[in-house]
């Protein structure tokens, strides 16, 4: 479970980080 939940979260950082580079905004 906890590998699940990192593996998530590393997720979810990842892809703010495209969004953020590709648009200048993560809530784009």
């Amino acid at each position: 479970m906890a590998y699940l939940c990192s593996a998530l979260i590393l997720h979810g950082c990842y892809y703010h980080v495209i969004h953020k580079g590709r648009n200048g905004s993560i809530y784009s």
